[in-house]
């Protein structure tokens, strides 16, 4: 994985409900569903939060 940067944007392969209920094991598509603030933690380190 590379670096997280600014505006990245991640795509999330969602699997619906009624998809898994079908027997699908994966989303049919990649939505740009999750939102990562990227801290600036006290002691100099890098912290990820993530939102979806």
């Amino acid at each position: 994985m590379t670096e997280p940067e600014h505006a990245h944007v991640i795509l999330y392969s969602y699997l619906w409900a009624r998809e898994f209920d079908r027997g699908e094991e994966s989303g049919r598509k990649a939505r740009p569903t999750c939102v990562i603030a990227i801290v600036a933690g006290k002691n100099g380190r890098t912290r990820l939060c993530f939102f979806r």
